[in-house]
């Protein structure tokens, strides 16, 4: 509720209810069953959100990474989930990006992969410990103090990023060769 409920934030909801009232019945559960729910659903909420670019690109996200991770045999390590995911993510949204005619960004996946981690362990926790002392207001107010320096932070790096590798803005290309571009996506995630 604090993040808003974009197209994003309603497929996280709905996937991971599906995914926990499943497990809740102790039933399997097909890898893509929660994602073809959650889209099916958005889709029944509002129909027009098939013109935004956050809907392609969000569940072109999830569909991407669970080419690369579901049904692979043998584990990774916390660092070659992280890197495997960045890559994946950035190649396979490659095509929807060029298609939907926005800019690639070469520092995305870098950005992402400190981002992600550092906003999940540092500024989420402390604004969320911010919420729970709000009955003490002086010790909410150095943990919001403390979360927004935390994001002051990440912004200035995330800022200084972005001026030294600016995002690349393609011209318009012909339908074949984005066809193209998706095919090489694809054939690139897909297991050896």
């Amino acid at each position: 509720a604090i993040a808003g409920f974009d197209v994003p934030v309603r497929r996280a909801i709905i996937m991971v209810s599906v995914l926990l009232l499943w497990r809740l019945r102790y039933l399997q559960l097909a890898h893509w069953t929660p994602w073809l729910i959650a889209l099916c659903l958005v889709l029944l909420h509002d129909p027009l959100v098939v013109l935004a670019p956050g809907f392609w690109l969000s569940f072109a996200a999830v569909a991407v990474l669970f080419v690369v991770f579901a049904s692979r045999l043998g584990g990774f390590s916390w660092w070659q989930f992280l890197v495997r995911g960045q890559w994946a993510a950035a190649l396979g949204l490659l095509p929807f990006l060029i298609a939907l005619a926005l800019p690639v960004s070469v520092v995305g996946p870098l950005a992402n992969m400190l981002a992600v981690p550092y906003v999940s362990l540092v500024t989420l926790p402390l604004a969320l410990l911010s919420t729970l002392f709000m009955p003490i207001p002086e010790l909410a107010r150095i943990m919001f103090w403390l979360s927004a320096i935390s994001l002051e932070w990440l912004w200035a790096l995330l800022e200084w990023s972005v001026q030294h590798l600016a995002a690349w803005q393609g011209p318009h290309l012909p339908w074949w060769v984005r066809l193209l571009v998706f095919a090489g996506a694809v054939l690139l995630l897909l297991p050896q």
